[in-house]
């Protein structure tokens, strides 16, 4: 499963990712927050794919689960500080992705086609507009017409941008029913109008076309996943797309994108961040499997993430799992989710019994969080950091997911 880029309330990192952070994130250790969700059938795993935080100060998560400490949520719930809560009627499946625009609107995507009750349909994306107490649908995106058999779709990302259009990837093909197939690319404008953008992307060399990570940063949206490229660009599984131009415009990253699939991405001040979770080298000529961008480098070359001792996460091996679901920066960190699991060390290489990593900007470190406090090898799911730089992390655990806090000094 993958998962969306997080948005923080927390001011963005204007570090360099190969020179040491003068403040890095100093974290207490130990569990201060929990919660369980879980499904109906004990036998069916219940997975957090995505959380964030809300303009309104309160933690949402979304994922495939029924209740959350026994409160039916159906994929989607809210923290107050105090209690939980379900957001509306909730979804009849698995929410992946959620995003707030300008308005203060929540937008959700995933592979759900109505609401929990069945009385709204919405295809893959729903609008709870603000002050509102349901769920409205902003058009539909699926992987066929409305022909027999209808192929619904799965949304994997959404990206809001600072004039309130929200930005979605997935693996679907048409958009509000289209004659033309428009792969896995949409926009909703502050209207909430549903459209192409840039026509999709091209079908991928193999396996399911689709986009599974969107950044937005200095007017130009950054796109991962598993494609060939944006109309006559090629750059496979990652590109970007210039936004200031009518129509935007796309153009290549590292010259022909990267060689694995792209399954997280996200942005600080100078630098797009790019993780995979194939386990192989994210890119022709390198050895990890996180690598970076810098806005100000002609041809945005991929460059592996190393520490200031030339370490760097590897990709899998037969006594190595690398699987990266998601990245976030807050307070001059970059934090590193996924599966992670390494019985020994290498030259040049960095990576912990444990499913989260803290990049400083100077070293990687591997204790930063209590063995107690994350279910080794369960993999993290999600990430969300507070407007004061408190942690949340979601993380599978047995037959469910559960939600811990971790609190920065």
């Amino acid at each position: 499963m993958y998962t969306n880029h997080t948005f923080l309330l927390s001011n963005y990192s204007s570090c360099n990712p190969n020179t040491p952070c003068p403040n890095p994130l100093p974290i207490k250790t130990g569990i201060i927050f929990k919660g369980k969700v879980s499904n109906q059938n004990p036998n069916d795993t219940a997975i957090i794919n995505t959380s964030i935080f809300g303009p309104d100060g309160n933690y949402y998560v979304g994922g495939d689960f029924l209740t959350v400490e026994g409160i039916n949520c159906y994929g989607i719930a809210k923290w107050d500080g105090i209690q939980w809560s379900p957001v509306a009627s909730g979804f009849n499946n698995a929410v992946n992705a959620l995003a707030f625009d300008t308005s203060n609107n929540l937008y959700a995507g995933g592979a759900f086609t109505a609401s929990a009750d069945g009385t709204t349909p919405l295809l893959a994306v729903a609008i709870l507009r603000q002050n509102s107490t349901s769920w409205q649908s902003v058009g539909t995106l699926a992987q066929s017409q409305y022909t027999s058999p209808f192929i619904k779709c799965t949304v994997y990302a959404l990206c809001p941008d600072p004039v309130g259009n929200i930005y979605i990837g997935g693996d679907f093909i048409y958009i509000n029913n289209s004659l033309t197939a428009q792969y896995g690319l949409a926009m909703t404008n502050a209207c909430g109008t549903l459209s192409s953008l840039c026509g999709g992307v091209t079908v991928a060399t193999s396996g399911t076309t689709s986009v599974n990570a969107l950044t937005f940063r200095r007017n130009t949206l950054f796109v991962g996943g598993n494609f060939a490229g944006i109309q006559s660009t090629v750059s496979a599984n990652l590109v970007a797309i210039n936004l200031l131009t009518f129509p935007p415009t796309p153009f290549a990253v590292n010259t022909t994108g990267a060689t694995s699939i792209v399954s997280s991405l996200t942005t600080d001040s100078q630098n797009v961040y790019v993780g995979t979770n194939s386990g192989s080298a994210l890119y022709a000529g390198g050895s990890s499997s996180l690598a970076y961008i810098n806005f100000y480098t002609t041809g945005l070359p991929l460059v592996d993430v190393k520490d200031s001792n030339g370490n760097y996460i590897p990709t899998s091996t037969a006594l190595t799992t690398t699987r990266i679901l998601n990245l976030a920066i807050g307070n001059c960190a970059l934090l590193i989710c996924g599966c992670f699991n390494k019985a020994t060390g290498g030259t040049g290489t960095v990576l912990f019994n444990t499913d989260v990593i803290l990049y400083n900007f100077a070293v990687y470190q591997s204790n930063t969080f209590d063995s107690d406090c994350i279910p080794s090898n369960n993999g993290i799911t999600s990430i969300a950091v507070d407007a004061i730089g408190d942690i949340y992390l979601t993380y599978i655990y047995g037959s469910g997911s559960g939600i811990i806090k971790i609190l920065k000094e």
